[in-house]
């Protein structure tokens, strides 16, 4: 995404073409596969151990009480082994050799960010593809709509490419390592989704779990609800900022109605119950996961992620990435920025994730009530506009039964 976001910086439009291969461990050619091997140095009686594994398997089908005769099996890698998915990434380790786009593999799914400035580059490289494919007999799925292409940014010019001599569908999101990507990047489609996804989870929980005691719903909760509204937050959660606060309002709701469901404290306020159930505010948490993945960025700790932060220098403290579109400005490597500048140096000088954990919760016990602009201020704004909301939304029943109001002696001034 950072290099969506510097395409869209530069030229103020980017393209992901997503390709599948088409039964991909299934047709992994042995013959072939052995012979990369040998490039990549694998030789001698390692080898032979590779080639006495993928040697000598069978297959039979079975249809009702019948079994067919066995079949030699000539291609594919064991799925269910250890070995299989490893043989599977060397034999496709390849494919960016010579491709002048960016390109991103994982499993069988193959990625390609591109330019839309130059569009004979990127068919070039989809040429160079389709000779891959041929090549190696590993051949991507354009038969199925598998492989799109996704126009991002305002300015796109919505160019078609080909490969294999499809031409690739455009599609306006694409659900990317179980992300949902669309063409404006608003990450809206993704919440909905999780938030979904988690509720009908609660669902299943009041219509299937008797017991409303709290270690089983909070061990229900952690498990089960919040991994499908915290799945890859550091790349969609919003900042919180006009525009945004419907949405963060809504992940918030899924918490908050889960939290009534515990016996005995169904009926004290949001922040009541989360103070019970040693829980914080989904945004302070969030918040909290993107400082422990900044951490872990800036120590070499992750495999990827270098070139995202601006260091000062002589320091540990971040610079803002200046950008022209304003979704850059929500993007992990800005919006972490204030809240890593205000820890304390001997927090941002952890030796190792979990000394960073510590001292992250040790600077908040200490803090809380001193320093202004942290991280746990996020659950404040959380807890105010709930109060507001409750106060809203009770003025608004109300105003639509004026019996009540006369009853109890209430007058209610509304604004223009």
């Amino acid at each position: 995404m950072d290099t969506v976001y510097d395409l869209l910086d530069d030229e103020g439009s980017a393209d992901i073409i997503y390709l599948d291969f088409q039964k991909a461990f299934d047709t992994v050619s042995h013959i072939k596969l052995l012979k990369k091997l040998s490039w990549y140095g694998i030789t001698g009686k390692t080898l032979d151990i590779v080639k006495n594994f993928l040697s000598d398997r069978e297959f039979r089908v079975k249809v009702g009480g019948h079994l067919s005769s066995p079949r030699q099996v000539s291609s594919g890698v064991p799925q269910g082994s250890v070995l299989g998915p490893l043989l599977f990434l060397i034999f496709i380790n390849d494919i960016p050799f010579g491709i002048e786009g960016y390109i991103s593999l994982f499993a069988d799914d193959v990625k390609m960010v591109c330019s839309t400035l130059d569009k004979v580059s990127v068919q070039e490289d989809l040429n160079k593809l389709d000779d891959w494919q041929k090549r190696w007999l590993l051949r991507f799925n354009t038969k199925d709509n598998k492989c799109k292409i996704l126009h991002i940014g305002k300015a796109n010019p919505g160019h078609c490419y080909v490969l294999g001599g499809a031409e690739l569908p455009k599609t306006d999101a694409e659900k990317d390592l179980g992300v949902l990507v669309n063409e404006t990047l608003d990450w809206k489609s993704q919440i909905v989704k999780a938030v979904k996804k988690a509720k009908s989870v609660i669902g299943w929980t009041t219509r299937n779990v008797i017991s409303r005691e709290k270690d089983v719903l909070l061990n229900i909760y952690k498990s089960l609800v919040r991994p499908h509204l915290e799945y890859c937050t550091q790349l969609w959660n919003p900042v919180a900022e006009h525009g945004n606060w419907k949405m963060i309002m809504e992940i918030e709701k899924v918490q908050r109605d889960f939290t009534r469901l515990v016996k005995d404290i169904g009926l004290l306020t949001y922040k009541e119950r989360l103070e019970q159930l040693k829980l914080t505010t989904l945004l302070e948490r969030r918040m909290r996961g993107d400082l422990i993945e900044t951490f872990k960025i800036l120590r070499g700790l992750n495999n990827y992620g270098e070139d995202l932060f601006k260091v000062s220098r002589g320091g540990t403290k971040l610079l803002y990435a200046s950008s022209a579109n304003s979704e850059k400005s929500g993007f992990l490597s800005n919006r972490v920025v204030n809240y890593w500048n205000k820890l304390s140096p001997e927090v941002r000088n952890a030796q190792n994730v979990l000394q960073f954990k510590g001292l992250l919760e040790d600077f908040k016990k200490k803090n809380q009530n001193s320093l202004p602009g942290n991280y746990w201020e996020l659950s404040e704004e959380i807890f105010n506009r709930i109060s507001v909301s409750n106060r809203d939304d009770y003025v608004s029943y109300l105003v639509a039964n004026p019996d009540v109001m006369k009853r109890r002696k209430i007058t209610v001034t509304c604004s223009q």
